[in-house]
């Protein structure tokens, strides 16, 4: 700081050594105004003017310009437009809400500055906003529901302000026109009644002018029958198609040309489409597994029923033939059979020791599956000696050969020392009695005391499907190859089928799948 003076010290003495001539001749002599007294009048006048200027600044600058709306009984959103068309601060507004049950819903009930009043934009304003009557609040239920006309629900449901009240129409023979005929209180009894309680109110038209019906229910997805009752009560005419529907279950309704409430003239008619279920285009089972054919059909709902048949060309356990064409239209009701290839008769499964025991096991081949041995020829002695001498085929003798189809085995037997008497072979009637052929109700038991009564227990059971399902049919199949259905009516006829008592009968039972 004292360098700083210093240094304008130096420049204010070169200043003064550099004066002209003139300047230090000249001197300096100090100049006094003259005093001069103000006159009080233009004081006070000043005064007044620069107290007038403040006024005005303020009106003009300072004062709030914005007049205050009365928004009682207008909706809520009105006060957001009000904001946002003056530029109010949003953040200074206060909104309450409380029930009233005289003010609706969403509207104002009070505000904090009066009607008129003049604001600044960050006023801050408290408004109170109606929530409706409050749901909550026990309501007097009618004691004399059932005198009432519509008119008195209708003046109770303005009165009490009530939101949950509906008030439906509906012809009555005993009821007149516009009173009640019946109510319908949900959860609460008429003591706990509240202004939020649900309640349906059913409301007399008259009765129904003579020949028309009104349609009862939404019979959409309901049971054919159950529509069909009802239509033939009321005098109607159903036109019904069946369709195949991916979604609608078998036998209910998928399309109907009337709905509930729906006024109708007797004698009209209704069209109906009844779902059929699901549609199931039939496929080439040939070539396929028995396992793959048993899947495909359980997959989609199809009863299926397989049987056996001898094969020289198909593969073992693989589809021969079906008796429903590929590309067929399937349902539920839709029953395909197919024959599945037991190849050819394999020596591999005889274990017996005679001829006897052979030509049991070609009679129980061809049971199997079809007429395709001949019987057996023996050479050399009784049929019920020992085989000693396979023939035809040569190979039996290693017991590893498969027969070809409708070829006849010939075996040489030991000879007879003494000519053996031949029994008479016992003929054996099958009737529709013996196992109750034709009847819904037919059950395994019978067949079962058939086998062990009339044919020494010769039966052999085959099951198709799984344990402890119900059964639901079988066949009896006898040893010419023909095959008799529990479930099939054999007519009048009593014998249904012939055979040698002691042959082997094979039962084939069908389980539910």
């Amino acid at each position: 700081m004292g360098d700083s003076k210093d240094f304008l010290n130096e420049i204010a003495k070169e200043a003064n050594s550099k004066k002209i001539e003139s300047f230090q001749e000249e001197k300096v002599e100090r100049y006094q105004k003259s005093s001069k007294n103000l006159d009080p009048k233009v004081l006070i006048g000043g005064f007044v003017v620069l107290a007038l200027l403040s006024v005005v600044g303020y009106f003009v600058f300072l004062a709030p310009k914005i007049k205050m709306p009365d928004f009682v009984g207008k909706p809520k959103k009105e006060i957001s437009s009000w904001i946002k068309q003056q530029g109010i601060d949003p953040t200074k507004i206060v909104v309450n809400e409380e029930y009233s049950l005289e003010i609706d819903e969403n509207l104002v009930i009070s505000q904090s500055i009066k009607e008129g009043v003049k604001v600044h934009k960050n006023v801050a304003i408290t408004f109170v906003i109606s929530k409706g009557a409050n749901p909550d609040e026990k309501v007097e239920f009618p004691s004399d529901v059932l005198s009432l006309t519509k008119n008195d629900i209708n003046d109770w449901i303005t009165k009490n302000k009530l939101s949950k009240v509906k008030i439906a129409t509906a012809y009555s023979e005993t009821v007149e026109e516009g009173k009640v005929i019946s109510f319908d209180l949900k959860g609460v009894d008429r003591d706990n009644f509240t202004r939020g309680t649900n309640v349906t109110f059913t409301v007399s038209k008259g009765k129904q002018p003579a020949g028309t019906v009104t349609v009862n229910a939404e019979y959409k997805n309901e049971t054919f029958e159950t529509f069909e009752a009802w239509a033939k009560t009321n005098k109607l005419v159903i036109d019904k198609t069946e369709v195949y529907d991916d979604k609608v279950p078998a036998g209910k309704i998928v399309y109907i040309s009337v709905k509930k409430d729906q006024q109708i003239k007797q004698g009209e008619t209704v069209v109906v489409k009844v779902s059929k279920g699901k549609a199931v285009v039939m496929i080439d089972f040939k070539g396929m597994s028995k396992d793959k054919v048993t899947d495909w059909c359980a997959t989609n709902g199809i009863k299926c029923y397989a049987k056996e048949q001898w094969s020289d060309s198909v593969e073992q356990n693989m589809v021969m033939s079906q008796s429903v064409k590929k590309g067929t239209i399937l349902d539920a009701n839709s029953v395909v059979d197919y024959t599945v290839s037991l190849w050819r008769p394999d020596l591999l499964t005889f274990g017996g020791t005679t001829g006897a025991d052979l030509q049991r096991w070609i009679q129980e081949q061809n049971r199997k599956g079809g007429q395709v041995l001949p019987d057996l020829k023996v050479v050399g002695g009784d049929i019920n000696n020992p085989i000693i001498e396979w023939i035809t085929p040569s190979e039996a003798n290693t017991k590893r050969t498969y027969v070809n189809l409708y070829t006849q085995i010939e075996v040489r037997v030991k000879a007879n020392e003494v000519a053996p008497s031949v029994p008479t072979p016992v003929e054996i009637n099958l009737t529709k009695q013996d196992v109750k052929f034709g009847d819904v109700g037919a059950e395994l038991q019978y067949i079962e005391e058939f086998c062990k009564t009339k044919n020494d227990g010769k039966c052999t059971f085959a099951y198709n499907g799984e344990l402890p399902n119900a059964i639901t049919s079988f066949e009896v199949e006898l040893p010419n190859g023909l095959r008799i259905s529990s479930h099939t009516d054999p007519g009048s006829a009593d014998v249904v089928g012939t055979f040698i008592k002691g042959s082997d009968l094979k039962i084939h039972v069908q389980r539910n799948p």
